[in-house]
């Protein structure tokens, strides 16, 4: 991509965001209306690059430099408020969610993943 190096992102694994859901959906009475829900980090689209090439040594990431010119940029979310209501925590880092995701692309398309 031609953009995108330093630009920060928040990613969550579906486990996580199903967890917070169903923590959210088994309580009777909420405090809040919405609550923030993420991995728990935030990193640039440059920092994800080298999570999926120390996971996929051979995977081929170019980014150029400076913000997406089409999203938003967005603060970390505070998670406090999710913690101390519904209990949720975030429990899959975003390196093993890149790693799961490699397997399980690896496992539709018939291939073994080449991890280390």
């Amino acid at each position: 991509m031609p953009f995108g190096q330093d630009f920060s992102r928040q990613f969550i694994h579906v486990r996580d965001a199903a967890a917070a859901l169903v923590a959210a959906l088994d309580r009777r009475r909420l405090k809040r209306q919405a609550y923030n829900i993420s991995g728990g980090t935030r990193v640039t689209l440059g920092e994800v690059a080298d999570v999926v090439r120390r996971i996929l040594p051979h995977a081929d990431i170019e980014l150029g430099e400076g913000p997406d010119p089409v999203d938003d940029i967005q603060h970390e979310f505070a998670l406090s408020a999710a913690e101390a209501d519904l209990g949720f925590t975030p429990s899959v880092t975003l390196e093993e969610g890149i790693a799961l995701y490699a397997r399980w692309l690896a496992s539709e398309s018939g291939g073994a993943p080449k991890l280390l």
